[in-house]
C-alpha cells in the first residue's frame, strides 16, 4: 500500500493543496470530519498526523482511518451503496440518506454466522486446490518456518522503513477521516470498497472485520481502491492459532499469499502475523 501512496523518490515536486473532486466526494460519502492531506506531503508528517488523531480519539467512539483518494475508490463506494455517480462534485441529500441507510443495514444484519459461512466456502475451495501438487507444496504445506527462524514482519505504509524504499512524498492525496463508529469493526461498513473480482463483498468484509476485531483487536487503519490494512493489538501467539489465522488470510485475500513471491507460503504468513502490528491485504 505504501508504494501506491508514497510512490518513488521525488514523485511529487509541487504540492497541490486543493482537494480533488474525488476527495470531496469521498468526504461527503463518509459524512464525517476529514482532513485533506495533499500529494507531495512528507510521509513522516502523515505518520505524525495519524498518531496524533489516534491519541485525540482515544476513549471516544471515533476512529481515524487513512483513505487513499482515487476515482476507482469513490466509484466502488457509490456503486455498493446503490448511488449513481454525480455529474458534479456534490452528493444530494437523497444520496446521503441512501448511503446512511445502506451502512446501517450492513451493520444491523452483520452476524458471526456469515463469517463462518465465508471461511467454510474458502475451506471447500482450498480442498479442491490441494489436489494440485504445486499449490500443496509451494503454498499450503507447513514448512517448519515459525519461531525458530527470523521472519520479517509485514510492512505497512504507516510503519514502512522509508529509507529502504527511498520514499520522500505521497504519490496521491489522502484523507485522514475521523469516523464515528459505535464499534471498531463497523469501519468496514463505512468504507465498503469490495465486491469485485476476488475482493470480498461488503457484507462478507464486515463480518470478517467483526470476527478479527473480537478475536485479535484488529482495526482497519487504511483503505485504498484495492487494499486494506488493519492495526492489530492482540495477534495470536501460539502456532495453531497463527496457522488457522493464516488460512483465514488466504480465504479473505488469496493474493496475499500467491502474488507475494515464493517465500509467502502459509507457514511464513503464520510466523509473520504473530509479530506484526499491521495486517496488509491487496486484491488484484
Amino acid at each position: 500500500m505504501f508504494k501506491k501512496l508514497f510512490g518513488k523518490k521525488n514523485a511529487a515536486k509541487e504540492i497541490n493543496t486543493e482537494p480533488s473532486r474525488e476527495s470531496r466526494l469521498i468526504g461527503q460519502f463518509l459524512g464525517c470530519e476529514c482532513r485533506h492531506i495533499p500529494a507531495g506531503t512528507d510521509p513522516d508528517e502523515v505518520r505524525r498526523l495519524f498518531d496524533e488523531a489516534q491519541s485525540q480519539c482515544a476513549g471516544e467512539n471515533i476512529l481515524p482511518v487513512l483513505v487513499s483518494v482515487s476515482g476507482n475508490l469513490i466509484e466502488a463506494l457509490l456503486d455498493n451503496a446503490g448511488v449513481a455517480y454525480p455529474e458534479g462534485d456534490v452528493l444530494s441529500d437523497e444520496d446521503r440518506k441512501t448511503i446512511a441507510a445502506f451502512r446501517e443495514d450492513l451493520i444491523a444484519k452483520c452476524s458471526d454466522s456469515e463469517a463462518d459461512d465465508f471461511f467454510r466456502a474458502g475451506e471447500e475451495q482450498v480442498a479442491v486446490m490441494l489436489r494440485d501438487e504445486h499449490f500443496r507444496r509451494e503454498v499450503w504445506e507447513n514448512r517448519k518456518i515459525f519461531f525458530d527462524d527470523v521472519i520479517p514482519v509485514y510492512g505497512s505504509f504507516i510503519d514502512v522503513q522509508f529509507t529502504k524504499y527511498r520514499v520522500t512524498a505521497l504519490s496521491r492525496e489522502v484523507l485522514l477521516a475521523k469516523i464515528p463508529a459505535d464499534e471498531p469493526w463497523q469501519l468496514a461498513a463505512w468504507l465498503p470498497m469490495g465486491g469485485w473480482n476476488d475482493c470480498p463483498a461488503p457484507r462478507e468484509m464486515l463480518s470478517v472485520a467483526k470476527r478479527w476485531y473480537e478475536k485479535y483487536h484488529a482495526v482497519i487503519c487504511c483503505v485504498t481502491s484495492d487494499e486494506m490494512e488493519f492495526c492489530v493489538s492482540a495477534p495470536p501467539t501460539d502456532r495453531e492459532a497463527a496457522m488457522n489465522l493464516a488460512k483465514e488470510f488466504y480465504y479473505f485475500c488469496s493474493d496475499r499469499l500467491t502474488q507475494y513471491g515464493a517465500e509467502n507460503d502459509l507457514a511464513t504468513v503464520a510466523a509473520g502475523v504473530t509479530r506484526s502490528p499491521y495486517w496488509y491485504f491487496w486484491w488484484d
